[in-house]
């Protein structure tokens, strides 16, 4: 006799190595997208806090007042003065940053001539 097809009992084993297939690799997939995304978002970070002490470098001394010892620098200044270039979307959300609320504060601390600076980055999302 000559088959030509599969029959029920060899087409429900393949559909089951397919599903278990899906069930084993499903998350895996997933958790390496979700750790792309923050890998991205991490690097997003690192370019805004790296543009601020740019600006920082060229602002010190001329128009930073450092009320309370903080300056507060929003991506809008950031971006309008060439110090942040490229996308201002979020990777994680897909959305667009908040340019006026999404900022970087800057805190100087130590004595006068040797002041240290460190970063807080927040972003918003509109």
């Amino acid at each position: 006799m000559n088959k030509k097809g599969l029959t029920l009992v060899e087409l429900i084993a393949v559909i089951a190595i397919i599903a278990l297939l899906t069930i084993i690799i499903y998350p895996q997939v997933t958790k390496l997208l979700s750790n792309m995304k923050t890998n991205t978002n991490e690097i997003q970070e690192s370019s805004i806090k790296e543009a601020s002490e740019q600006y920082l470098a060229d602002h010190v001394g001329k128009d930073l007042n450092f009320t309370n010892n903080k300056e507060v620098v929003t991506l809008k200044v950031l971006i309008d003065e060439g110090y942040l270039e490229g996308s201002t979307k979020n990777s994680k959300t897909g959305r667009n940053f908040d340019l006026i609320n999404s900022k970087v504060t800057i805190t100087r601390t130590g004595e006068t001539e040797n002041y240290k600076y460190t970063y807080k980055v927040e972003l918003y999302d509109e």
